[in-house]
């Protein structure tokens, strides 16, 4: 298990994903822009994989998203706001995807990590779409209106997974590379030395 326990791992990862969140305001504002080119389901299975069953499994890229998204919002909407229709959805998601991390990249390796990325883009696929159909805004509450939902996602499920495999392959790649050039952020906290009456 690759899972960082200490505090200097524990900051290590938590400021690597909201220097990585911080891409999205690189992300065009303007109409027909990449959709779902995001790093946030990258950043969910990172925190899984480095964090395990721990609430910073959840808390780290939930924060992130949160921040990242109060500022792209503000350009886009001019206003500091993260709440939207179906807004709630994409929590579900990315806790889902957070504890996909946990459980399949409990070692670090490229093929695990892209399996990943797929399951990722996968599942905010399906439950994101799911969410959409659900508000009845755009298409009808039948199984008809669900099975046009999820075709006229497709398009966007290709940039999703563009973008997990991408920001996976960096964040991962890279700090395991930080991990092997400082061994402090490896280092697992020693076990306590029972005390010995004399």
């Amino acid at each position: 298990m690759r899972k960082v326990s200490d505090g200097i791992g524990t900051f290590a990862v938590a400021l690597t994903v909201f220097l990585i969140a911080l891409t999205r305001l690189l992300t065009p504002l303007y109409e027909g822009h990449a959709m779902n080119f995001s790093p946030i389901g990258a950043i969910c299975l990172f925190c899984g994989a480095y964090y395990g069953r721990s609430w910073l499994t959840f808390a780290v890229p939930f924060l992130a998203y949160i921040f990242s998204e109060m500022l792209v919002n503000a350009g886009q909407l001019g206003k500091f706001t993260i709440f939207y229709p179906g807004w709630y959805w994409q929590y579900i998601a990315f806790g889902v995807i957070a504890i996909t991390g946990s459980f399949a990249l409990k070692k670090i390796r490229r093929a695990r990590v892209f399996r990943a990325s797929l399951a990722s883009a996968s599942i905010f696929f399906v439950i994101s779409n799911f969410g959409v159909w659900t508000t009845g805004l755009i298409y009808p509450m039948t199984f008809g209106g669900l099975g046009a939902c999820y075709v006229a996602g497709i398009p966007y499920f290709w940039q999703t997974l563009a973008s997990d495999v991408l920001f996976s392959s960096a964040l991962f790649g890279a700090f395991e590379l930080l991990r092997g050039g400082m061994p402090a952020i490896s280092r697992q906290p020693e076990a306590a030395i029972p005390a010995v009456n004399p």
